[in-house]
Protein backbone atom coordinates (compact mmCIF):
# COMPACT_ATOMS: atom_id res chain seq x y z
CA UNK A 1 0.00 0.00 0.00
CA UNK A 2 1.21 3.59 -0.92
CA UNK A 3 0.70 6.31 1.52
CA UNK A 4 1.44 10.05 1.23
CA UNK A 5 1.33 12.93 3.03
CA UNK A 6 -1.74 13.94 4.38
CA UNK A 7 -3.10 10.45 4.03
CA UNK A 8 -5.16 8.30 6.98
CA UNK A 9 -3.05 5.09 7.98
CA UNK A 10 -4.94 1.99 6.71
CA UNK A 11 -4.92 -0.77 9.12
CA UNK A 12 -7.72 -2.85 7.83
CA UNK A 13 -6.32 -5.74 5.88
CA UNK A 14 -3.32 -6.04 8.19
CA UNK A 15 -3.04 -9.68 9.30
CA UNK A 16 -1.00 -10.36 12.37
CA UNK A 17 -0.90 -13.83 13.63
CA UNK A 18 -0.41 -14.57 17.89
CA UNK A 19 2.05 -17.51 18.35
CA UNK A 20 1.77 -18.69 21.92
CA UNK A 21 4.24 -20.76 23.80
CA UNK A 22 2.36 -23.72 23.72
CA UNK A 23 3.09 -23.95 19.73
CA UNK A 24 -0.48 -22.54 18.71
CA UNK A 25 -1.28 -19.51 16.57
CA UNK A 26 -4.36 -17.54 15.90
CA UNK A 27 -5.59 -14.48 13.79
CA UNK A 28 -5.75 -11.88 16.43
CA UNK A 29 -8.74 -9.21 15.07
CA UNK A 30 -7.86 -5.95 13.98
CA UNK A 31 -10.22 -4.27 16.72
CA UNK A 32 -7.61 -5.91 19.48
CA UNK A 33 -4.91 -3.75 18.22
CA UNK A 34 -3.75 -0.13 18.26
CA UNK A 35 -0.81 1.02 15.76
CA UNK A 36 1.41 3.61 16.99
CA UNK A 37 3.74 6.29 15.00
CA UNK A 38 6.39 8.37 17.19
CA UNK A 39 4.14 6.96 20.29
CA UNK A 40 0.66 8.41 18.95
CA UNK A 41 -1.34 6.10 18.78
CA UNK A 42 -3.24 6.23 14.97
CA UNK A 43 -5.37 3.12 14.99
CA UNK A 44 -8.41 5.50 14.69
CA UNK A 45 -7.42 8.76 13.32
CA UNK A 46 -3.67 8.54 12.00
CA UNK A 47 -2.93 11.10 9.74
CA UNK A 48 0.63 10.90 8.02
CA UNK A 49 1.46 14.53 7.88
CA UNK A 50 5.22 13.90 7.00
CA UNK A 51 7.32 12.18 4.29
CA UNK A 52 9.55 9.37 5.00
CA UNK A 53 9.94 6.35 6.67
CA UNK A 54 8.03 5.63 9.46
CA UNK A 55 8.25 2.70 11.84
CA UNK A 56 4.63 1.46 13.07
CA UNK A 57 4.56 -0.10 16.17
CA UNK A 58 1.64 -3.16 16.74
CA UNK A 59 0.26 -3.04 20.28
CA UNK A 60 -1.79 -6.08 21.54
CA UNK A 61 -3.58 -5.35 25.29
CA UNK A 62 -1.10 -2.41 25.66
CA UNK A 63 1.85 -4.52 25.03
CA UNK A 64 4.13 -4.15 21.63
CA UNK A 65 4.71 -7.31 19.69
CA UNK A 66 5.74 -5.87 16.64
CA UNK A 67 7.13 -3.10 14.26
CA UNK A 68 6.89 -2.57 10.54
CA UNK A 69 7.86 0.46 8.64
CA UNK A 70 6.06 2.41 6.03
CA UNK A 71 6.95 5.05 3.04
CA UNK A 72 5.01 8.54 3.00
CA UNK A 73 5.55 9.75 0.09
Amino acid sequence: MEYYAGDFFEFRGILVIEHTPDGKSRGLQNSQLKFYSDNVDITRSGKLKTRGKKEIEVRYNGKAIGKFTITVK
